[in-house]
């Protein structure tokens, strides 16, 4: 008798939508996990809406995002650093639980949050999975990983 197992690994998913709203702010929303895998596709969405929208406020709505390791923190350290050179400010704004803890064991929740997001969350304006409530969204883009 011969024991087979096969281990069946599913790669982490990662949505990306991208939208233009009122007063230069370009908005890329993140949905699912920012790792190893994906982070390149996030970097490269980033530095794309700085390039191609040129705005003034570049938001990172990361209410959507799950799972956010190193990778993903250099990303948004490294777009953060990009934006200000092209003198636009950045926001990593509505994270999750899982994703303000990591920046602020990094010590980077201050740099990287808008100030007022504290009082955002405090509110309430997330429904119960976690999503902000109140943002209409048009996506111009979506990328899935």
């Amino acid at each position: 008798m011969s024991l087979h197992t096969s281990l069946v690994i599913t790669p982490p998913q990662m949505f990306l939508t991208m939208r233009r709203s009122a007063w230069g702010t370009v908005v890329v929303a993140v949905v699912g996990e920012v790792d190893m895998a994906t982070a390149a596709t996030l970097h490269a969405a980033l530095l794309d809406a700085l390039r191609v929208h040129t705005p003034t406020v570049l938001d990172v709505d990361l209410s959507g995002c799950t799972f956010l390791d190193c990778s993903g923190i250099g990303v948004l350290v490294a777009a953060h650093a990009t934006a200000q050179a092209a003198g636009c400010q950045m926001w990593a704004r509505y994270p999750r639980l899982l994703v303000r803890l990591m920046l602020e064991v990094t010590d980077l929740l201050d740099l990287l949050t808008a100030p007022n997001d504290a009082t955002v969350q405090a509110a309430g304006s997330e429904d119960g999975a976690g999503r902000r409530v109140g943002m209409e969204s048009v996506p111009s883009e979506l990328v899935a990983v």
